[in-house]
């Protein structure tokens, strides 16, 4: 062996993947394995669907730091106008899920309708 090689000792490393489901989120999986020959991957890919609704965007807006925020309790009017504050804005998409809902029929949408006591009971009286 000459100063410009190195001999080196390969060993066999094994590499592995696991993650535990609940079996309440199992009934509609489906797990699906490919090859993608393009990228030269192995793809395994699950899906399942949850029960949920989307709410409306919720804008959430406050001043961006400390000198907004002081301008923005104690400026007057005209020098707000002069000098407006700015504010940092998030928008959010609240989506709210339902993971233990069971339904009999999946692939449908399905509209359920809540009523209070008080309204039905007033309903009755008019």
């Amino acid at each position: 062996m000459n100063a410009q090689t190195k001999e080196i000792i390969l060993e066999r490393l094994t590499f592995g993947l696991a993650h535990r489901l609940s079996s309440n989120i199992m009934d509609n999986m489906e797990v699906n394995c490919y090859l993608d020959r393009f990228a030269d991957h192995i793809v395994f890919q699950i899906k399942n669907y949850f029960w949920g609704e989307k709410s409306p965007e919720l804008i959430i807006e406050y001043p961006l730091n400390w000198w907004q925020a002081f301008k923005q309790r104690w400026f007057p009017q005209w020098a707000l106008k002069r000098w407006p504050v700015i504010l940092k804005v998030h928008h959010l998409n609240v989506l709210t899920i339902y993971p233990d809902l069971k339904i009999s029929l999946p692939k449908e949408q399905h509209i359920f309708k809540i009523m209070n006591w008080e309204d039905k009971a007033e309903a009755a009286h008019e």
